[in-house]
């Protein structure tokens, strides 16, 4: 079967100073597939104090053992909001 590596980095930036980073990974081979990505994003926000950050990480991997398929997927993420009025 054929290999499939590929990795990717994305990066973006808008207004109000927002912007957002990430990196993907896709692995492929005869018996197993992984998918992994992390991202961060930031922001000052349209209002004083209106402001956010945060990231996020998520994996997927899949297995092929004696014909059956095993699949492991988590996550996690964290955001910090300011608050305004």
């Amino acid at each position: 079967a054929p290999t499939e590596n590929k990795t990717e980095l994305n990066i973006g930036y808008g207004s109000f100073n927002s912007y957002k980073s990430s990196i993907e990974n896709h692995t492929k081979n005869k018996n197993s597939a992984f998918y992994t990505r992390f991202s961060y994003f930031n922001s000052s926000g349209y209002k004083y104090n209106s402001g956010n950050n945060g990231y996020s990480f998520f994996m997927t991997g899949l297995w092929n053992y004696k014909n059956n398929l095993i699949k492991l997927t988590t996550f996690t993420g964290r955001s910090f909001n300011e608050m305004a009025w």
